[in-house]
């Protein structure tokens, strides 16, 4: 998947040796962007629109996000807010996630379906990073000396950082260093053979959303096997 890399109170030259040490989670595409104080970096594997509109860091309007995993729902998302007068300029998640922050910031985090770990600096000077409820995506962080940095894997810190794992459904609040929960787990999950599959189903049709091809990563097991299944009957319809 894609890769981020920043930092809030240092150099665009110090990110772009992070970039460098995780080039390999991004091949098609790389780019920095300043907000504020705040440079955010980022590495592209396309998956849902392969064109340079949805190129990251992704600027809208006056926020910038950098982010790593793919929004699910973001069809509906994005007719939602077209339905308000909301104007688009590519066919992405991406843009789609940095429309909903910008209508909801951190309260929209609940509409999303998905997996996900971003840095998003908002139109009125907030910097943030998320992660997804389960901490399918990962996004360590460190303290230094003037601020923060971050990144999508522990191999791009360097000077003796500390990278520590942001916590899965959490936000960090990239000015005072706050951690706040902003996930909670649904009431209910199905408990009967033929709810589980109907959830695991819609949950394989989902993740079959992309503009390039997608593979099954098999290890032989019962729960491989049942997804590529499912996977191969989505894919004959």
């Amino acid at each position: 998947m894609c890769g981020l890399a920043g930092n809030i109170g240092g150099t665009v030259d110090a990110v772009g040796g992070m970039l460098d040490r995780i080039r390999h989670r991004g091949p098609d595409g790389d780019g920095i962007t300043t907000a504020g104080d705040c440079n955010h970096g980022h590495v592209r594997l396309s998956l849902v629109d392969l064109s340079s509109a949805a190129a990251q860091p992704f600027t809208r309007g006056r926020s910038v996000l950098s982010f790593n995993g793919e929004i699910w729902n973001w069809r509906e998302l994005r007719a939602e807010i077209e339905s308000e007068g909301g104007v688009f300029v590519a066919q992405s998640d991406t843009e789609a996630l940095a429309a909903v922050l910008e209508r909801d910031g951190l309260d929209g985090l609940g509409r999303l379906d998905g997996m996900f770990a971003f840095a998003w600096s908002s139109a009125d000077g907030e910097h943030w990073l998320v992660r997804d409820s389960f901490g399918k995506v990962p996004l360590y962080v460190a303290k230094t000396t003037t601020g923060f940095v971050w990144a999508s894997e522990r191999k791009a810190f360097r000077g003796g950082s500390v990278p520590l794992s942001l916590a899965p459904g959490s936000a960090f609040n990239l000015r005072t260093g706050e951690t706040v929960k902003w996930y909670k787990l649904p009431p209910a999950w199905p408990i009967d053979a033929q709810g589980i599959l109907r959830t695991l189903r819609a949950g394989v049709e989902k993740r079959l959303e992309a503009d390039a091809p997608v593979c099954c990563l098999i290890s032989g097991g019962l729960d491989s096997g049942l997804v590529l299944a499912l996977a191969r009957d989505r894919s004959t319809d």
